[in-house]
């Protein structure tokens, strides 16, 4: 095979960072990250593999971006753990300080230098904390206001599956599963960073595990449990409009999978079987059109598998996978595109 020298008459450069406003066709190898990347021109989003989580687990609480995310809580495996964290720095998942904590399948919000995580179920830890993490360490926030009493002799007690979005200082919870199941409530919380209050402007429809995205005053939210929500809703910080139903229903009761404005998001995987666990679509503000297949199925991805991102550029990690039925995965799988997009092609 022909060198890519001998091609374009250029060695591929060295870089410790991404450049800044790459051109189509570009390539370059990210000594920081010690990944191949490209600048490719993708006509539809496109998924492809990233690194592979240190460990496996579900119910992880994440934020930040395609190329710096940290992901804690969940049920963590090998060693077994509610309390672990883990950095992302778009090629290399890395332990880092744990949470004073445990807790899973709660609430996330935030960037990987400035996150927040709140709620939680009961039967799995803590479910009333709020956490903020500063790219280092955790720090105890506030009190989460619970959605009904202690927990449950059926599981799932305390605040669980409430969606979250916005900053570690500005923080939206929208919904969740109360105690006792099956009990969802329709109201919505706002954070200041300091502590929690009851906004008042309750969401149309009682449910828990929806996907939600954006900012405050512009946020979105879709799916979730029951499943007969399946339209899309936006909040402008005072009022709720209605939106058109996604492109396939996604009714999960912990936590389906999307990201991204409200008028350029993607949700994946999110569906309890094949056909749809694998599968994605998009939104452009109005509607939801299907989109690529990743290439790991993410079997109740909706409460297993989180994610960061813009529409552009998000990441799907951990789960359950099928077949068989019920493994967990460390895969990670990366979405990129449509448009001048920057892309991982290989890591060493």
């Amino acid at each position: 095979m022909a060198a890519y020298k001998n091609i374009h008459g250029l060695n591929i450069p060295v870089r410790a960072s991404d450049p800044s406003y790459p051109q189509v066709g570009e390539l370059w190898y990210n000594s920081t990250s010690n990944t191949l990347k490209g600048q490719l021109d993708v006509p539809a989003g496109v998924w492809s593999s990233g690194g592979s989580t240190v460990r496996k687990g579900s119910g992880a609480m994440s934020g930040g971006t395609q190329n710096a995310a940290f992901m804690a809580g969940g049920l963590m495996y090998e060693p077994s753990s509610n309390t672990a964290t883990l950095t992302y720095n778009g090629a290399t998942w890395t332990d880092a300080p744990s949470l004073p904590t445990g807790k899973a399948f709660g609430a996330a919000a935030g960037t990987d230098s400035a996150g927040l995580i709140f709620a939680g179920a009961g039967n799995y830890g803590d479910t009333n904390s709020t956490g903020t993490w500063n790219g280092t360490t955790w720090t105890n926030a506030g009190t989460y206001p619970s959605i009904g009493g202690g927990p449950s002799p059926t599981g799932g007690g305390g605040t669980q599956s409430s969606s979250g979005t916005g900053t570690a200082g500005a923080a939206l919870s929208v919904g969740g599963l109360g105690d006792p199941p099956p009990t969802r409530t329709t109201r919505v919380l706002d954070y200041n960073g300091t502590s929690w209050s009851n906004s008042g402007n309750d969401s149309p429809v009682g449910n828990s595990g929806s996907m939600m995205d954006g900012p405050n005053t512009a946020a979105w939210k879709a799916g979730g449990s029951p499943g007969s929500d399946g339209n899309t809703a936006f909040y402008d910080g005072s009022t709720w409009t209605a939106g058109n139903a996604l492109n396939y229903a996604m009714p999960q009761n912990i936590a389906c999978q999307g990201w991204g404005p409200n008028g350029n998001a993607v949700a994946a995987g999110g569906t309890s079987s094949l056909p749809t666990s694998n599968k994605s679509q998009t939104f452009d503000g109005t509607s939801w059109s299907a989109g690529t297949n990743m290439s790991v199925s993410r079997i109740n991805g909706a409460m297993t598998t989180q994610m960061a991102g813009t529409g552009n550029a998000g990441f799907i990690t951990n789960g359950y996978t099928d077949p068989p039925l019920g493994t967990y995965t460390r895969t990670t799988e990366e979405y990129n595109g449509p448009g001048p997009t920057t892309v991982t092609l290989s890591s060493s």
